[in-house]
């Protein structure tokens, strides 16, 4: 496997995590839907589908072996594991925002109306 492909998707993978934190802070401080993000990940599907093509043609005419590409490889791996989680927490976030907020609750009945309701009932 090329060392100089694993980089350039350890590389990818950091700018996928910049855009995913954007998104999940905004979800947070806001109830927008998400939908002002999709252009941006349709942007970066594109790249990923291309880094993926070199790095599956790149494995089948090589075989992997110990020495520094086992660490990139390792790195990559714990920042995809990364992006895993922040995914499930955005999704998480957006399945919240999606929902209609709920009316803010009645006020309290008063007391007093309440207690007429029942002298008024014996």
């Amino acid at each position: 496997m090329n060392a100089q492909i694993l980089e350039e998707y350890s590389k990818f993978c950091d700018e996928l995590e910049e855009l995913m934190q954007e998104e999940n802070s905004s979800l947070r401080h806001t109830s927008e839907d998400g939908t002002n993000w999709v252009e941006r990940k349709k942007a970066m599907v594109t790249r990923v589908n291309e880094l993926l093509t070199k790095l599956r043609s790149e494995s089948i005419r090589s075989t992997l072996h110990p020495g520094p590409v086992t660490a990139l490889r390792d790195l990559v791996m714990k920042k995809l594991m990364k992006l895993l989680l922040l995914s499930r927490e955005t999704e998480q976030l957006l399945l919240k925002n999606s929902f209609p907020r709920k009316p803010n609750a009645p006020s309290a009945i008063p007391l007093r109306a309440i207690q007429s309701v029942y002298s008024s009932a014996a």
